[in-house]
């Protein structure tokens, strides 16, 4: 994943290209395929444990969409950027379905698929450092791998 984003990133900014968008019946069909492959994954299963942590997840979804409508609204204060466009380029989820939201509103595609795909770069460099200090810390401290007393 890191290769191709790093090497888009790098066409693009060189000017090399200037960014494939498709549209009409690839578009339509491009979507389609991203809603049924989120669709497709749920199973009696999957909807069980869903109604066991729905309220935990409610809840969460609820802070942190407050928090990044916070924060887009200070950024749309502070850059004058439409509050939709700030909202769609901070919120987090799947890149697919923020983009997919972006497109039928005729939001500001290249801004949110910078910050979203920036956000997915973020994290994927970061989330295996992170791992990393956590799990050293963990068994500095003995927590990790020790019997419980």
């Amino acid at each position: 994943m890191m290769g191709p984003m790093l090497v888009s990133g790098v066409v693009t900014a060189t000017g090399l290209a200037s960014g494939f968008a498709p549209s009409g019946i690839l578009r339509t069909l491009l979507f389609t395929m991203i809603g049924l492959d989120v669709g497709l994954r749920f199973t009696r299963r999957t909807l069980g444990d869903l109604r066991r942590i729905l309220p935990a997840a409610l809840a969460c979804t609820l802070a942190i969409s407050a928090g990044c409508a916070a924060l887009a609204w200070l950024l749309s204060v502070l850059t004058h950027i439409p509050f939709g466009d700030t909202y769609l380029a901070t919120t987090p989820g799947g890149i697919n379905a923020v983009l997919a939201t972006a497109t039928s509103a005729h939001a500001n595609l290249p801004l949110i698929s910078s910050v979203q795909s920036l956000r997915l770069f973020e994290m994927a460099f970061l989330a295996p450092i992170l791992i990393r200090l956590t799990t050293a810390r963990a068994v500095r401290s003995g927590r990790r791998g020790s019997p419980s007393r």
